[in-house]
């Protein structure tokens, strides 16, 4: 999860983030801070993540970095009819 201060157009943040390959969980703005959680395949992705928050100004505070490893079903926390219908979506 990142925390986020900054002064600009989220809209363009946003669009270069999933340009970039980020998957937003969540966006929310309060007291002129943002916060972003969001998804990357792997860390390198993450950094650069990081990079497209410094070049639009942000001063950037990362709260929590995590992981998914083993196998997909324990990292799950859908319902599985909620698992099914997702999967079958995206095939």
């Amino acid at each position: 999860m990142y925390r986020v201060t900054w002064d600009g157009h989220p809209r363009r943040l946003v669009d270069r983030l999933v340009a970039g390959g980020v998957t937003l969980l969540s966006v929310r703005g309060r007291a002129g801070q943002w916060r972003f959680r969001l998804v990357t395949p792997d860390r390198d992705m993450l950094a650069r993540a990081h990079e497209i928050l410094e070049e639009s100004g942000c001063e950037v505070e990362c709260r929590r970095i995590s992981t998914f490893e083993g196998e997909p079903s324990a990292q799950r926390t859908l319902t599985e009819r909620q698992y099914q219908y997702l999967t079958k979506r995206v095939r």
